[in-house]
């Protein structure tokens, strides 16, 4: 469990670092680059997204549970991560081809700009993280990914001026990657040696990894799909306001979710060994740390968002207030979401399962996005966000209940709703008494709703006999 505990704090780490990159970018972007360029920069993103899925598979599930499961057994890991990275290199050789291919028909004024994009291609090609998530091995890729993210933050700041500064963005952006997965290769040749892959054994790896790409595509089509169908019904400026307000919830999401990237390889661990009491536990406990930072960010990035959005983006962002307010019950759909097919679904090999969810989720993005978008622009699309993620939790919710009780888990600790309501309220009256520069009044209301969010939550933990956090208290 210490192992877990540190796993934790490295991601945890690394994912504050990851949070601090675009508080200090966001600012400078939107300043220099303009919701216009911003939406460009998007739209050509969701792009090669699509080939990016292609390139990877399900390979990155796949290889973390594979790898996980022979922990212990380095000759057979060598054999696994060998074969199953020749399917991903076949793979990412194929999302090349169709990519350049994809050219014929990208307007001229992008093709420039989709080049370059293109190097998330080369990323996707050399990205071995799957290996080291396997081994349980998070302090050298969250040690690798902070050096990396303070160079980017450097690069941005030195390099993006103006508009025209959109192609340096971009190299800046896709060389990030491309180091970052460089890096580690070294580190796995120390681990294990190199095998030549064999084709009989590839292919026992392909139907398994196809069986997870088929959810994974359908997952990100309505992840990607947003952004791709404003840009079809809207306009590059809606993008960019989409794109702006969808990274404010994205940062403290990806904290959330750094949850899941170290329990999986672990709960995977626990079903090779038939423990399900253990894994049980484990998913609780995990219930609990994702209810109470879900609540403190969620609410918390609502209460603030009114003064916090125009200070930060600066002119002409401040459409992007109502779709954070919009966002924060997405950012709870999908943590949910996440939690039970990250530690769970995945895990316990209900591909079948974990892909109907998503297609379902995909269906309903798809025809949300296609009638809110044309109505509401932007907003239209966080609302197709919202039906298909809650959409794809509540299934998830309703098929795992006799495994796992997940309803049952929230409901119990939905009680961290008290201090985050609490919470919301005082920043608010906060707020409207306070006539102080925004960066001090921000600091201040952040500072009194996080204490009186710990605070409240402290009496919650004194008073509950079961607890993740009375057992540290204590200790």
């Amino acid at each position: 469990m210490n192992r877990i505990r540190r796993n934790i704090v490295y991601q945890i780490v690394y994912r504050v670092i990851t949070i601090l990159t675009p508080l200090i970018t966001s600012p400078i972007l939107s300043r220099a680059l303009g919701a216009e360029k911003l939406g460009l920069f998007s739209a050509t993103l969701a792009f090669v997204s699509y080939f990016q899925l292609i390139s990877m598979l399900g390979v990155e599930n796949y290889g973390n549970r594979s790898i996980a499961a022979a922990q212990g057994d380095k000759n057979t890991q060598q054999t696994l991560f060998w074969n199953i990275y020749a399917v991903q290199v076949l793979a990412s050789i194929l999302a090349i081809v169709l990519y350049i291919t994809a050219f014929l028909f990208i307007p001229k004024k992008r093709v420039v700009i989709s080049i370059l994009q293109g190097l998330w291609l080369i990323s996707s090609l050399l990205n071995i993280n799957w290996f080291f998530f396997g081994v349980e091995e998070f302090k050298l890729t969250a040690t690798r990914n902070i050096v990396v993210k303070i160079l980017t933050v450097l690069l941005i700041v030195l390099f993006v001026k103006k508009p025209d500064d959109i192609l340096i963005y971009v190299l800046i952006m896709a060389g990030d990657t491309i180091l970052s997965n460089l890096i580690v290769w070294p580190f796995l040749w120390k681990r294990i040696g190199f095998e030549k892959p064999k084709f009989d054994l590839m292919k026992e790896h392909l139907r398994p990894v196809l069986i997870l790409f088929i959810p994974i595509l359908a997952m990100s089509v309505f992840h990607i799909m947003d952004k791709t169908m404003l840009d079809w019904l809207g306009t590059e400026a809606d993008v960019g306001y989409y794109y702006s307000a969808d990274k404010v919830i994205n940062i403290p999401l990806s904290i959330i979710t750094a949850l899941g990237t170290v329990m999986l390889p672990r709960v995977s661990n626990e079903y090779c060994k038939g423990n399900q009491s253990g894994v049980r536990r484990i998913l609780k406990k995990s219930t609990e740390l994702t209810v109470f930072m879900t609540c403190a960010v969620g609410i918390g990035i609502g209460a603030i968002a009114q003064e916090f959005i125009p200070w930060f983006f600066g002119t002409g962002f401040e459409s992007c207030v109502q779709l954070v307010y919009w966002f924060v019950p997405v950012l709870f759909a999908k943590a949910i979401g996440d939690l039970i097919r990250t530690q769970y679904m995945i895990p316990a090999k209900l591909d079948k399962l974990y892909t109907a969810a998503v297609f379902i989720g995909a269906g309903v993005n798809l025809i949300a996005n296609y009638i809110l978008i044309r109505r509401f622009g932007a907003l239209g699309a966080v609302l197709g966000t919202l039906l298909a993620e809650s959409a794809v939790t509540l299934f998830e919710l309703i098929h795992t209940r006799e495994q796992v009780p997940f309803g049952r888990f929230i409901t119990e600790y939905s009680i961290y709703l008290i201090p985050s309501v609490a919470m919301l309220f005082a920043v608010r009256k906060m707020a409207k008494a306070l006539y102080l520069a925004i960066p001090i009044k921000l600091i201040i209301m952040i500072g009194t709703g996080g204490m009186i969010y710990v605070l409240l939550s402290l009496a919650i933990w004194l008073l509950k006999k079961e607890s993740i956090f009375k057992e540290y208290i204590k200790r």
